[in-house]
This record gives C-alpha cells, structure tokens and sequence, in this order.
C-alpha cells in the first residue's frame, strides 16, 4: 500500500519506492519523508558506494566512511 501510493500520488520510481517503503517499516509518514530527504538519498548512494568498493578500500579509506 506504501509503494503504490508513493508511486501513484507522489511519482516515484518503483523501485525506489520498495526503497522509501522497506526503510519506513509500514509508516507511510515516515515513507514520505524519506522519499522528500535529500539527507537520506545522499547517506544511501554513500552506502551503496561503500558496499561496492568495501573489499578495494585501505583501512583510512574505511575508517573515513565509518566517521560519517
């Protein structure tokens, strides 16, 4: 119900609704501002970045993610 409503009325993409929806835990207010949050968009592609390259970074790399 989340994700259709996050698509339907507020125009997000599928898949990043199943994103706003999962992270919400069944709170379509907490839904909506996350699908609004430039903050949470950013920490997300930094994490996502992150589990990517995890295994090409040295250890001051990895220490300067876990900071942020």
């Amino acid at each position: 119900m989340i994700r259709d409503y996050l698509t339907e009325k507020m125009g997000v993409s599928e898949s990043q609704s199943e994103l706003y929806a999962a992270f919400a835990r069944g709170n379509l207010g907490k839904a909506i501002h996350l699908a609004d949050s430039e903050d949470f968009k950013i920490m997300y592609e930094e994490i996502l970045h992150l589990l990517k390259h995890l295994k090409d970074m040295d250890i001051s790399e990895l220490l300067n993610y876990i900071r942020k």
